[in-house]
């Protein structure tokens, strides 16, 4: 269970970095405020899904460890 955590926190590790590289790169190329939205848009459910796993399988952990 702590190895599929630890798998899903990586991933939200990995995406968090990549978003903050595509937000560098638009801030050097002095984008519009269109193009910020349109990226975090893009890559909002994918964050949103990993947290919600990441909460879910901390939930499991604790239970398990409980009983």
């Amino acid at each position: 269970m702590v190895t599929v955590l630890t798998i899903v926190l990586i991933v939200s590790l990995a995406e968090s970095v990549y978003l903050l590289a595509n937000v560098w790169k638009l801030k050097k190329q002095k984008a519009p405020d269109y193009e910020y939205q349109a990226l975090v848009n893009k890559y909002a459910p994918i964050g949103i899904i990993t947290i919600a796993l990441s909460v879910i399988i901390l939930v499991i952990a604790y239970i398990i460890q409980m009983i």
